[in-house]
C-alpha cells in the first residue's frame, strides 16, 4: 500500500498515472481540509491523521518541489518505518509500459507497482543503454518526464553533435528540459 500525500496538480496527475497503470493499492492524503472526503480519480481523499494509523510500502509526496522539504519535516515524525520520497524519485510501473523502453531490456521481470527510481534502475541491463539513456536515469538533474524510447531517437539525432558547436532551437518542448539537458550530455562528455 502507497500512500500519496498531496492532492494538488501534482497529485492529480501522480493518481491519474497510478490508475492509468493498473496500480489501486493506493490513499490519498492532503493538508487542506476542504478535500478530506472528496474524490480524486476514484480514491477518497483522507486526513493526515486517518492516514497515518495505517502502514505503507512508501510515503510518496506529490507537490510542488519548494512545499516538499515543508510537507516531510510535518510528516517524518509521524510515520516510522516508512520510507518518504518526492514523486520524482519513483517510477509508476506496469507491464503495458514495455512498449516505451525502446531497446532497454531488463534483468527480471517487473510487476506492476510503483518503484523507487534506483530499485527501478539497477533492473536495467547496463548493456542496453546508450548514453542519453544513463543520463537520463543516472545524471544529476530534475527528472525528465520522457518514454524512454524518446531517447534513443535523440541519441541518433544528436550524439553526431557531441563535443561540436552547436545552435539549438527549440520550439514548444514544454519547458525546455529535454533538450536542455540534451545540449548539457553533449558537451559535459
Amino acid at each position: 500500500m502507497y500512500l500519496i500525500y498531496g492532492a494538488g496538480a501534482v497529485g492529480k496527475r501522480y493518481v491519474k498515472q497510478c490508475n492509468e497503470a493498473d496500480i489501486t493499492d493506493i490513499e490519498i492524503t492532503d493538508s487542506n481540509s476542504l478535500l478530506w472526503g472528496t474524490c480524486l480519480e476514484g480514491h477518497t481523499i483522507i486526513s493526515p491523521n486517518e492516514a497515518f494509523l495505517s502502514e505503507y510500502d512508501y510515503v510518496i509526496i506529490a507537490a510542488e518541489s519548494k512545499a516538499y522539504d515543508e510537507i516531510r519535516s510535518q510528516i517524518k515524525n509521524r510515520i516510522k518505518n516508512t520510507t518518504i520520497i518526492s514523486y520524482g524519485k519513483t517510477i509508476v510501473w506496469n507491464d503495458r509500459y514495455l512498449y516505451d523502453t525502446g531497446n532497454i531490456k531488463f534483468i527480471k521481470p517487473l510487476v506492476s507497482g510503483i518503484y523507487l527510481l534506483e530499485d527501478f534502475a539497477s533492473n536495467i541491463a547496463q548493456e542496453t543503454l546508450n548514453d542519453l539513456e544513463k543520463f537520463a536515469i543516472w545524471g544529476r538533474h530534475k527528472r525528465l518526464d520522457k518514454w524512454m524510447h524518446y531517447y534513443e531517437a535523440y541519441d541518433r539525432a544528436f550524439s553526431k553533435y557531441r563535443n561540436r558547436p552547436v545552435s539549438i532551437l527549440e520550439i514548444g518542448v514544454r519547458g525546455g528540459w529535454i533538450f536542455a539537458n540534451v545540449e548539457r550530455l553533449l558537451w559535459e562528455k
